[in-house]
């Protein structure tokens, strides 16, 4: 039996959005303070960077091409499992397999594996 995937919302208001295991939680809470619990189901690839463009691109809701070069801001905002723009919050997790996609871009772009950062603002 497979666990849940699940992200903590920030408080306030607070809670946790619960998943399928497969699926991506995202918590957004908007300027005026509403909480919007989603799951998406992820973009079926083998290749890591065409995964991480994906999330990156739920989580900034922005286009980003499947080939896109991921940065060290990129990646301190995946490890963080939290981005802030516009007035807007987006907490989210990652699944195992976005996990270790992560893990692959880390290592080939020779980053630090022990940094991370709480949060991330634009």
């Amino acid at each position: 039996m497979s666990q849940d995937n699940r992200c903590s919302c920030p408080t306030p208001p607070g809670g946790e959005v619960i998943c399928e295991a497969n699926q991506m939680p995202f918590c957004i809470i908007t300027p005026d303070g509403q909480k919007h619990a989603i799951c998406k189901t992820p973009l079926k690839t083998a290749n890591a960077l065409e995964l991480i463009n994906w999330v990156l691109s739920e989580v900034k809701q922005e286009y980003r091409s499947e080939d896109a070069v991921v940065g060290e801001g990129d990646i301190d905002i995946l490890k963080a499992r939290i981005f802030k723009a516009g007035g807007y919050t987006v907490a989210f997790s990652l699944t195992l397999q976005m996990v270790l996609a992560l893990e692959k871009i880390e290592r080939s772009h020779g980053f630090e594996n022990d940094r991370l950062t709480d949060e991330v603002e634009v």
